[in-house]
């Protein structure tokens, strides 16, 4: 794992995502941006939720917006990336995820199905800066 931001393959783009999560408001802000394989930005995209019950809910929505923000916007081939282990491996793995989030998994998996290539990667914080940051500035 690079702690810089990598390009994806020359046919994908790449759709780095984090999010914000306010346990005491019960709302996360989760930001999305996609950029192609020589690092120009072509979406970015943030959401603010409500009603979000813990951490894990929120990395799960933002994985969820990540990969429906790419589909609105026509890409076909994409590389999910997020600083959120748990849920990349969660949905890596494609079992019956039977967790407080496994339905935000199934749902993941179930979007997936529309891209003609798709992959999740785990990114450290440092890859992730962009979106990291944008998703803390959203509620501020």
């Amino acid at each position: 794992m690079s702690s810089k931001w990598l390009p994806p393959d020359r046919r994908a783009v790449k759709g780095n995502f984090d999010v914000a999560f306010y346990q005491h408001l019960k709302q996360c802000s989760s930001d999305v941006v996609i950029r192609n394989n020589l690092g120009l930005v072509m979406g970015s995209g943030v959401v603010l939720y409500s009603h979000v019950t813990d951490a894990f809910v929120a990395e799960a929505l933002a994985c969820n917006h990540a990969i429906t923000f790419a589909r609105d916007m026509g890409f076909r081939k994409v590389v999910v990336e997020g600083d959120s282990r748990t849920i990349i491996v969660k949905v890596q793995k494609g079992v019956l995820d039977r967790s407080a989030i496994g339905v935000y998994v199934k749902e993941i998996r179930i979007m997936a199905l529309n891209f003609d290539y798709i992959s999740f990667q785990h990114a450290d914080r440092e890859s992730n800066l962009v979106p990291h940051t944008i998703a803390r500035m959203v509620s501020k």
